[in-house]
């Protein structure tokens, strides 16, 4: 019996470590984040180090959208497309519609 509670213990420590995973690349985002406001020009170089940002998952993309985005505008780069922002705005929507 004591092997077994020991067993469970040990497979709900590793499930809930599972769950609590979390990218690499979340803390570039929200550095990136911080220095939108005082440093665009910076946050824009940190969100322009992503290699391949359409590899990363759904959620990770589409808050690099959103982010890269308003680094855009803050830096006054012109807009050729509106397809991150729509990235961006069905994410949004997914999120609201799990709520």
């Amino acid at each position: 019996m004591k092997r077994h509670i020991h067993l469970i213990l040990f497979l709900s420590i590793v499930s809930l470590g599972a769950c609590q995973k979390q990218s690499h690349i979340f803390p570039l985002f929200q550095e990136a984040e911080i220095l939108m406001g005082s440093r665009p020009d910076s946050s824009l170089y940190l969100l322009e180090s992503v290699q391949s940002p359409e590899n990363l998952p759904v959620a990770e993309y589409a808050s690099w959208c959103l982010l890269i985005t308003q680094a855009w505008d803050k830096n006054y780069v012109e807009h050729t497309s509106d397809s991150l922002i729509d990235v961006a705005e069905q994410k949004q929507l997914i999120k609201e519609m799990d709520l």
